[in-house]
């Protein structure tokens, strides 16, 4: 079994010959390569899965995970990425739009084979599965459980974002603005370059981003302009410029600029395409009145950013809300000791993160009958003597079974199923 495989980030001896005599070493998994890499030139993702944007978005990253699971993505967003800044946004980041989305996971797992594999769960994966793989009766050494009001939810504002597209080209960016009196130019060097990245900003105002798609490389002339002098004066120097290496990502278009003769300035510069605006949120709102009486009201706003199906976005309001609306002694981590019996030891080898198990304790009178949970989290510790403990980190599974068409195991619909979206 591999639990983890990660790379060394820090390496620290600790000095003098008559003290410890340590090594303080910290290694991390995948997910670390996720947040410090950056969306590179990637384009606008037009009809795609979650699954298949994210396959995109990981083969795109220098350092590829050991292996990787992804399930079906449950809708076709008609855009994505548009919403993604390249020269900012990491891909850790691009995740958690993704898993918000799609109301999905995307996390690292252990297995048997090399450890490190990364998972896509689509929001009907864990709706599937309406069993325990494990219960746990009694044998836990530690169980955190509480009953917090602050775990209740009873009004769900579910943000999805509808798209438009213009018909026609428009200026994506220019280099200078006269509207707002910008006098803007750029110096290039005799037989110099100049590298450039040019985002999308909406051509009624400038401060706010956009996506683009069916980007033009700029013509000569058309898009831009080179003179012997920075007020635009003096020989026309246009031709010597040219545009190399163009390409054209979800939200920036980069460039080089050539210039093959005299030192010039470019006094104009411009990138037409066709603009993606999300500028208009429809907000899916469900509440519970009987859980407000009895609570108070607790309000949550859960964006979707990619979902422009606002039936979508109500589906997600009414599960959130049909799974929190209700105050209950809710497990938030178990822990056990590996060392306490083979059966201990096998399921802290195999259990991982997406997998459902129940508890049973007779003190706080939690039962694997009534509710089940996902591991969300592994969290191993070799202590002094060889004693190895796993903590298990849980979310609850909803209380009822789900009814998906097809699906086997799941495909009932009775009197304690719900549909799922």
């Amino acid at each position: 079994y591999y639990k983890f495989m990660g790379r060394m980030s820090r390496i620290q001896p600790l000095p003098g010959s008559k003290w410890e005599r340590l090594t303080l070493c910290v290694a991390v998994d995948w997910m670390d390569e996720a947040a410090r890499s950056k969306l590179k030139r990637i384009g606008l993702q037009q009809s795609k899965r979650s699954d298949q944007i994210l396959t995109t978005i990981v083969d795109a990253v220098v350092r590829q995970p050991v292996s990787r699971t992804f399930g079906t993505g449950l809708d076709t967003y008609v855009y994505a990425l548009d919403a993604s800044p390249e020269e900012g946004l990491s891909v850790m980041s691009e995740f958690q739009r993704v898993a918000q989305s799609e109301v999905g996971y995307i996390y690292l797992r252990g297995n048997t084979t090399a450890g490190g594999e990364l998972v896509f769960e689509s929001r009907t994966d864990r709706a599937s599965k309406n069993t325990n793989q494990q219960t746990f009766t009694n044998t836990m050494f530690e169980l955190v459980v509480s009953r917090n009001r602050d775990d209740i939810i009873n009004r769900l504002q579910v943000v999805s974002h509808p798209r438009r597209k213009d018909t026609s080209n428009v200026v994506l960016f220019t280099l200078r603005d006269p509207n707002v009196g910008d006098t803007t130019v750029i110096e290039i060097p005799a037989g110099g370059a100049k590298s450039l990245v040019c985002p999308y900003t909406d051509p009624n105002n400038r401060t706010d981003r956009i996506g683009g798609v069916l980007v033009v490389q700029p013509v000569a002339t058309t898009d831009y302009t080179a003179f012997a002098n920075a007020d635009g004066t003096g020989t026309n120097l246009t031709a010597n410029v040219s545009i190399l290496g163009f390409t054209a990502g979800a939200t920036a278009a980069t460039f080089v600029l050539n210039n093959s003769g005299a030192a010039c300035f470019v006094t104009f510069l411009q990138v037409r395409g066709l603009g993606i605006y999300d500028q208009q949120d429809v907000i899916a709102e469900q509440e519970d009145s009987a859980s407000q009486v009895a609570y108070g009201e607790q309000t949550v706003t859960y964006d979707m950013p990619y979902q422009a199906d606002p039936d979508v976005a109500n589906g997600a309001a009414i599960y959130f809300l049909a799974l929190y609306k209700d105050a209950s002694a809710l497990v938030t981590s178990v822990s056990v000791h590996a060392n306490q019996s083979a059966l201990m030891l096998q399921a802290a080898l195999e259990r991982e993160v997406g997998e459902r198990i129940g508890i049973t304790e007779t003190v706080t009178g939690i039962s694997a009958s009534t509710v089940g949970y996902f591991i969300q989290s592994v969290r191993l510790v070799i202590s002094p003597g060889g004693i190895v403990t796993v903590t298990w980190g849980l979310a609850p599974a909803s209380l009822v079974a789900f009814w998906l068409l097809g699906t086997l195991g799941a495909s009932e619909l009775g009197s304690t199923t719900r549909l799922g979206f």
